[in-house]
This record gives structure tokens, C-alpha cells and sequence, in this order.
């Protein structure tokens, strides 16, 4: 039996790929050509580098509004203190004033 005959009959039973595994149809690779050699021009070909142009960039124009915080800082009265609540937050307190305090303690 030839190897057309196997082929067919593979494929037939398994599909394509039982005829690649025997070795199916061959195909005529064609040889490449030969590449020819690099050569780069003289020297004197090359024309010099020109200088790249010159552009000269407008300065960022100056803000015409101040800068403004949103939140003023004020002094702090003499009879506060200054602690932490329960979430690690900074909280104001007034001494003698327990009650006071402890629900300032436990609201965020």
C-alpha cells in the first residue's frame, strides 16, 4: 500500500491529524534566496547634522487669586485640651466636665 493510500485511509478513520502522523503529503519547500551584503555609504555622502531649531517656551502667567484655606485656623481657648477620641481623632476637651467629655469621647 503507498503513502497516498495510508493517508486516505487515515483520515478517513482518525482525521487530519493521523495523516500528519504518518507522514502525509509532502509539500516543496522552496530555498531561500540569498541576501546580498550590507553596505553603508562613505563618509563623505552623509550630509552633516543640522542644529534642531530653537523654540522658546512663553513663561506660565502668575495666579491672579491668593491661596485661601477653607477652614480658618483659630486660636485655641486657654481652658481646652487637646486628647484623642475613641477612633484615634484629635478632639478638644473642658476640664471639669466629665459628662461632657465622654460623649465627646465616643462621637466620631
Amino acid at each position: 500500500m503507498d503513502t497516498v493510500a495510508r493517508t486516505r485511509k487515515a483520515i478517513a478513520r482518525w482525521g487530519m491529524a493521523a495523516a500528519v502522523m504518518i507522514g502525509g503529503p509532502t509539500m516543496a519547500v522552496a530555498q531561500p534566496t540569498p541576501y546580498l551584503p550590507l553596505t553603508s555609504p562613505p563618509l563623505a555622502a552623509v550630509p552633516p547634522a543640522a542644529a534642531p531649531p530653537v523654540i522658546e517656551v512663553p513663561a506660565c502667567p502668575q495666579p491672579t487669586c491668593a491661596y485661601r484655606p477653607l477652614v480658618t485656623v483659630t486660636a485655641m481657648p486657654p481652658m481646652y485640651e487637646v486628647g484623642r477620641g475613641i477612633l484615634g481623632q484629635p478632639k478638644l476637651y473642658v476640664p471639669r466636665q466629665p459628662v461632657r467629655n465622654f460623649v465627646r469621647w465616643l462621637t466620631p
